[in-house]
């Protein structure tokens, strides 16, 4: 009596036993079924096989290349091939499975299991993607040869293993994070492997405008340093080119960290937001995937990634380094706070979404505050308003920016075409850029996701699209084009950075863009103000409206 069982004894908590977690024995049991499972692999195997003999052997047996080298480059295509496996096939598996579990009530049966909420997500994480782990697996004697063969250091090959890991997790918790928030299982699995094409193909290319850590979100910089400098030396110099960047040290602040940290850094800091938002809702269904407090440290360390990898290579462009890709200098001003506005924008709107409360659920925080006998609804509950993490919001976002033009003027880069650029024309830049923050804010709290999504459509896409319309049409449209084009958040951007120019030559519209600018600063001045005394007096009358009845129900 009292004492402990040997799986209570055990110093491994029992969730991280996946091995014996039934979550995971269902889903082996059901992906691994003989016939398709069989299929799936004598397709890859071939698949596998061919890609290795047509590089190795005709490069060896016509002397191409000696058997170290044709071993070498048989291993990028090969690894190819299991990141395919992985992370596209792996992650929209996650997804739809999700959805489906979803779908059939499983998903609620399980939450009522007295399983750990973390052997429940490990349990879908390496259950789900389980045959594409096998199809990885099958091909892996091809790769363990051509590291071999191909003399790779042991250090290199576990580097860029870890890292190839590190991303596949971390694309199958954003499938499941999909099958958690979406209700469609095509959409969710087209979507998280939509995310995957956008880590390789378009976040990249931020790395032009000084926005490298978005590539550190893939395995491909530690996999260029790990094995370009090992590949033959007559590869075709464009791709040489393309990725030399993976070979550079990252820097980070004051620090130069190795690519391998790096990668590891951002992927791992991104994976505990996934499993934080997975293990919320695991908990409870209709909580937010992020608490309030949760929604600011993402955007602060957000923040803190992209000013931490940008701020020295401004100051490295300053020495005379090009660190900005092909952008000629004059325009790297223009890149970076474009940029870096959009970005900001996109952060704190995705924030805002997240942790702001619907009608549904503010009444729901009133009616527990009068049970629990409270003077008001706590900041970090749920049901709260955002109204004072949105103001932290804007002024994070107002000292970023900020932070980002003192550097730029430092390295003396705000000069384009001898014109100088003074602190009085570029403020009105961070400005809009807080009171866009608190226009999101006050549209998704007053008006909620629906009517915001009508304005975005309407208010801010049709007279964008008919600016660009009219400019094309004729030049003579030029100026109704810039005041219906500035309405849009993009266009308020480009136009406050572009009147911040002093002395352009195209002096002609000049006027009308400076107007514009002005009118974008009373409308993102008076739109959010205006929806905040709405949204105070909606909350007032339902705060009063919830008292009565809790009055009437004890009378």
């Amino acid at each position: 009596m009292g004492e402990l069982s040997p799986t209570q004894a055990s110093w491994m908590p029992a969730w991280w036993k996946i091995w014996a977690n039934p979550i995971f024995l269902k889903y082996r049991r059901l992906r691994l079924r003989p016939r398709p499972t069989a299929i799936w692999a004598i397709a890859i195997g071939l698949l596998a096989t061919f890609i290795f003999t047509v590089i190795y052997l005709p490069a060896t047996q016509r002397e191409m290349l000696n058997p170290v080298e044709a071993a070498r480059t048989t291993i990028i295509p090969l690894f190819i091939l299991q990141g395919v496996l992985l992370m596209l096939f792996g992650t929209g598996a996650v997804a739809s499975g999700i959805i489906q579990e979803k779908e059939e009530g499983t998903l609620d049966y399980q939450r009522l299991t007295p399983m750990h909420p973390m052997a429940k997500i490990l349990g879908y994480l390496f259950g789900l993607p389980i045959r594409e782990y096998l199809l990885v697996g099958l091909i892996s004697p091809l790769m363990i040869f051509a590291l071999i063969r191909g003399q790779i250091p042991l250090s290199a090959s576990i580097s860029i293993y870890l890292i190839f890991f590190s991303c596949v997790l971390l694309y199958h918790m954003t499938g499941m994070v999909a099958g958690m928030v979406m209700n469609r299982r095509k959409f969710a699995a087209r979507f998280s492997q939509g995310m995957v094409i956008v880590f390789y193909l378009i976040l990249p290319n931020f790395s032009n405008l000084g926005f490298y850590f978005f590539e550190y979100l893939t395995v491909r910089p530690v996999l260029v340093n790990q094995i370009l400098p090992l590949l033959p030396q007559d590869l075709p110099s464009g791709l040489r080119d393309s990725v030399m960047l993976g070979v550079n040290d990252v820097p980070f602040f004051a620090f130069q960290l190795s690519p391998f940290v790096f990668s590891l850094l951002i992927q791992l800091l991104l994976l505990s937001t996934f499993f934080v938002v997975v293990y919320r809702k695991w908990e409870n269904p209709v909580r937010h995937s992020m608490g309030k407090w949760f929604g600011l440290v993402f955007y602060s360390v957000v923040l803190v990634l992209i000013l931490g990898n940008l701020l020295p290579l401004i100051e490295a462009q300053a020495e005379g380094s090009m660190r900005f890709g092909v952008l000629p200098r004059e325009a790297i001003p223009i890149a970076v706070m474009l940029t870096m506005g959009m970005l900001c924008f996109s952060f704190s709107w995705l924030v805002i979404s997240v942790i702001t409360p619907n009608q549904f659920e503010y009444m729901t925080g009133l009616r527990r505050v009068l049970k629990l006998r409270l003077p008001r609804i706590p900041l970090s509950w749920d049901a709260s308003s955002s109204l004072f993490h949105a103001v932290i919001l804007a002024v994070l976002t107002l000292l970023s920016s900020l932070l980002v033009l003192h550097y730029l003027f430092e390295a003396g880069l705000m000069v384009s075409n001898g014109v100088e650029v003074s602190w009085a024309g570029i403020i009105r830049f961070p400005i809009i850029l807080g009171l866009l923050t608190l226009t999101v804010f006050g549209m998704v709290e007053y008006w909620g996701n629906i009517r915001l999504m009508l304005f975005v459509l309407l208010g801010w896409g049709v007279p964008f699209f008919a600016a660009i319309i009219l400019i094309a049409t004729s030049n003579s449209f030029a100026k109704p084009a810039i005041y219906l084009g500035s309405i849009s958040p993009l266009g308020c951007m480009v136009f406050t950075i572009v009147t911040a120019f002093e002395g352009l030559e195209d002096t002609e519209y000049l006027g009308s863009i400076q107007n514009a600018v002005l009118l974008c600063i009373v409308i993102y001045t008076l739109l959010p103000a205006y929806l905040i005394l709405r949204l105070k007096r909606k909350q007032a009358l339902m705060a009063e409206k919830v008292a009565q009845r809790a009055k009437g129900s004890v009378e």
